[in-house]
C-alpha cells in the first residue's frame, strides 16, 4: 500500500501565499454622490427651452416646484387656456381639474375653506376674493401638481396664469417655477411673475405663454379675450 504523505513544506508555502494575497492592496470602489432629483428639476430651469408652436392635445399637466417664498402655502387665482380659433376653452371646475395636493382642506383645522381647484377655472381671474382662489399646502422639493382636462383635443395657442393676489403679503405664496405637459410632452418651463396683492392692474397680475406668433390667431385671441374689456380700478 502506497501512503501519500504531504509534505509539510507545501502547507507552509500555501499559508504564506494567502497572506500575501490579503496583502494586496484592492481597488476602492468608486462611490459617485446620490443625485438630488429636486435639485436636478430645478437645474433645467437653467436650460435653453423651445416652447413648441400650437401643441395639441388634451392633458394638461402643470407642475409647480417653488413659490415666491412662502415655504407652507401655495395658491393661484386662475388658469386660462386659449384654443387656435383664439377663444378661452370652456371647463367644468367639478368635472375637468383637479390637484395634488388638492387643497387647504386636507389640513388639521381646516375642512369648509372655499380656496379650492376648482376655483382656478371659474372666471374670476383678477381678483384677491379668496372664494376665487386656490391654495393648498407647499413642501419644497415636492411636486404640486394641476391636471386639467379638455373637453376634446385641442390646440393650444396660449395659457395665462393668475398668480395668488390676496395682499402684498400673501402674494409670496404664488406659483414661481413650473413646467406644463401636454399629453405626456412639454411645452413650458419658466418662471411665472409675482401678483403685486392688488387689484389696480390686470396686465401685472398674470403671466401670459404664447404659443404661436401667427397675426391671424393673435388677432382672433385679441377679439375674444374679455381682458380687454374690464375697467380698471384703484382697489386696493
Amino acid at each position: 500500500m502506497i501512503i501519500d504523505v504531504k509534505d509539510p513544506i507545501d502547507d507552509t508555502f500555501e499559508v504564506e501565499l494567502k497572506k500575501l494575497e490579503q496583502q494586496v492592496e484592492r481597488p476602492k470602489e468608486v462611490t459617485r454622490p446620490k443625485l438630488d432629483p429636486f435639485k436636478e428639476k430645478l437645474k433645467r430651469f437653467s436650460e435653453p427651452f423651445m416652447i413648441p408652436n400650437l401643441p395639441q392635445g388634451k392633458s394638461l399637466e402643470i407642475n409647480i416646484l417653488q413659490t415666491w417664498g412662502d415655504a407652507n402655502y401655495l395658491g393661484m387665482t386662475g388658469i386660462e387656456i386659449f384654443d387656435l380659433e383664439g377663444r378661452l376653452v370652456q371647463l367644468d371646475g367639478q368635472h375637468d381639474i383637479s390637484a395634488s395636493p388638492c387643497d387647504i382642506n386636507l389640513l388639521m383645522g381646516y375642512g369648509t375653506d372655499p380656496r379650492t381647484v376648482d376655483k382656478l377655472v371659474d372666471g374670476v381671474n383678477f381678483t384677491n376674493d379668496d372664494f376665487h382662489a386656490w391654495l393648498t399646502p407647499f413642501t419644497q422639493g415636492e411636486d404640486h401638481t394641476i391636471s386639467i382636462r379638455l373637453p376634446q383635443t385641442k390646440q393650444i395657442s396660449m395659457l395665462r396664469f393668475w398668480n395668488y393676489n390676496k395682499s402684498r403679503i400673501h402674494s409670496f405664496r404664488g406659483a414661481r417655477l413650473l413646467t406644463c405637459h401636454l399629453d405626456g410632452k412639454l411645452i413650458f418651463r419658466g418662471e411665472v411673475a409675482k401678483a403685486p396683492g392688488n387689484t389696480k392692474d390686470p396686465a401685472s397680475c398674470c403671466e401670459i405663454v404664447l404659443f404661436t406668433d401667427s397675426d391671424t390667431i393673435l388677432s382672433r385671441i385679441d377679439e375674444n379675450d374679455w381682458l380687454n374689456d374690464i375697467q380698471l380700478t384703484s382697489g386696493g
